[in-house]
């Protein structure tokens, strides 16, 4: 009705909506919190899995890639899993050198780097061709091992040889020459550099077909000799080794043999060419064995 007042809703009608109201609006908030929770409980998260270092990382590939050792400073054993030896940091070294300690430093770097710059004392050496010749016959000796920087393993890997190889005192500077020179400890150029570069089986061939000269010496014994050998090669005696056994051209290429991995025959022999004054000489580590263990020819 047109002009009509509209009344104000009773008091008690006010009242009986409320709590149907209120009831509404609990159900409402039940169900999103149910629905909240049961996302909560499916949503799970897991943690990534740290790098493993240390002991944890024996054996072991992975996250183990890249690991550094723990030892920082003095000495502490290795942790890595790579060998029976021990960390020497590089001043507790150069005092040790300094205190005239008996013992044989050795470089598994690069000729050319060896003769840049090297820990004093030290003598040049290939890891990948270890024989009593470079570390002595004192298997309690101590030995220490480095290589190029921190991140270098190659110190790690000879001095495992060297442990496998029995020998008991073996210890690594993991600093390697880069971290030796950073931290301003002194150094030596020149010296006592390794005179024969490490050949392997497989490049031997490669090696012959390139070069205008090349002569191959095996110095096993004639029985060995006899029973096979690599092609082309010629017999000599490591110990007994003249001119006549090798070419008239001292910047030939020359490869010198003998009967396994750990012999060090032909790393005399190598020796007795390079005192006669020949430049350009190679030791095939691996031996005759290693040839025949690849199945490349032999001659009879």
């Amino acid at each position: 009705m047109r002009g009509a007042v509209r009344l104000p809703r009773p008091l008690h009608m006010e009242n009986q909506m409320k709590p149907h109201f209120s009831l509404a609006i609990a159900f409402a908030l039940a169900l999103v919190l149910s629905a909240c929770g049961g996302a909560q409980k499916t949503a799970t998260t897991t943690a990534a899995p740290s790098a493993k270092t240390g002991k944890d990382c024996k054996g072991k590939k992975g996250d183990c890639k890249g690991k550094k050792s723990d030892c920082k400073g003095g000495d502490c054993a290795d942790k890595g899993g790579e060998g029976t030896f021990a960390m020497v940091s590089g001043p507790d070294l150069l005092k040790q050198i300094d205190a005239k300690e008996k013992m044989l430093i050795l470089d598994v770097n690069r000729k050319a780097r060896f003769l840049k710059a090297h820990v004093p004392g030290a003598v040049h050496v290939s890891r990948h061709a270890l024989t009593r010749i470079e570390l002595g016959n004192d298997k309690a000796a101590k030995l220490v091992f480095y290589c190029g920087s921190p991140k270098c393993r190659a110190s790690h890997k000879a001095a495992k040889t060297a442990g496998e190889m029995g020998y008991t005192n073996v210890f690594v500077m993991p600093l390697g020459i880069k971290g030796w020179e950073a931290a301003g400890l002194r150094t030596e150029a020149g010296g006592n550099a390794q005179v024969f570069q490490v050949i392997k089986t497989a490049d031997v061939l490669t090696k012959s077909k390139g070069a205008a000269q090349v002569t191959i010496i095996d110095v096993n014994s004639p029985e060995r000799y006899a029973k096979g050998h690599v092609p082309g090669a010629k017999n000599a005696k490591a110990d007994a080794l003249t001119a006549a056994d090798l070419p008239k051209n001292k910047d030939a290429v020359v490869i010198l043999y003998c009967g396994a991995l750990r012999c060090g025959a032909s790393h005399r022999a190598a020796q007795a060419a390079a005192k006669m004054g020949y430049t350009n000489l190679f030791v095939m580590a691996a031996g005759i064995k290693g040839w025949e263990a690849q199945g490349l020819p032999t001659e009879k």
